[in-house]
C-alpha cells in the first residue's frame, strides 16, 4: 500500500470513520449540484495521490479525456478533495490474473469520505486478448465517478 494511502486510511480510522461501499452524496440526474455537503461539486480541486502501478497518472489522463468539471491540482494543500488508492493482486495467472484497485475520495480538510469505488485491471472474457492494466482500471473508475457526480443529461 502506498504511504499516502496508508496515512489517509489511518487518519480516517483514528477519527472513527468508516468507508461505505455506497457514495454518500446524492444529486438529481443531469446536475452537478449536490444535496449533501459531502458531495463532489463541479469545479472542485482534486488531488490524485500517488498510487501503485501508476494508477494515479492513468486516472488524471482519463479525467482530462472525459472532460470532468474538476480541477486537478499537484499538491494536497491546494485540494478540496483527495483521491487515494491501493491494489491487491488477484488469484493465479490462470484463474483470475490481474489486480483489484480500490480508490477513495475524502474531503481534504475534514477527512470525511465522499466516495469509494473499485475496479479490476483484467478482462474476464477472452482474458489477455482484451485491454488490461492500470489504464483499464482508470477508465472504469473515472466512468463510475462521472456517472455518480456528473451524469450526462439525456
Amino acid at each position: 500500500m502506498h504511504p499516502i494511502t496508508r496515512l489517509f486510511l489511518t487518519m480516517l480510522a483514528g477519527a472513527g470513520l468508516t468507508l461505505s461501499a455506497q457514495p454518500l452524496a446524492t444529486g438529481a440526474p443531469g446536475t452537478a449540484r449536490l444535496a449533501s455537503p459531502t458531495g463532489l461539486p463541479s469545479g472542485a480541486n482534486l488531488f490524485v495521490a500517488p498510487m501503485e502501478w501508476d494508477l494515479d497518472a492513468s486516472i488524471r489522463a482519463e479525467v482530462g479525456k472525459n472532460k470532468l468539471p474538476l480541477r486537478l491540482v499537484g499538491r494536497p494543500e491546494d485540494a478540496d478533495y483527495i483521491m487515494t488508492g491501493s491494489s491487491v493482486k488477484l488469484g493465479s495467472r490462470l484463474v483470475s490474473p490481474g489486480r483489484d484497485f480500490q480508490v477513495t475520495i475524502v474531503a481534504a480538510h475534514s477527512g470525511t469520505p465522499v466516495w469509494t469505488a473499485g475496479a479490476a485491471d483484467y478482462a474476464v472474457f477472452f482474458g489477455r486478448l482484451r485491454s488490461h492494466g492500470p489504464a483499464r482500471a482508470a477508465r472504469s473508475i473515472v466512468f463510475k465517478l462521472r456517472n455518480r457526480f456528473f451524469p450526462v443529461a439525456h
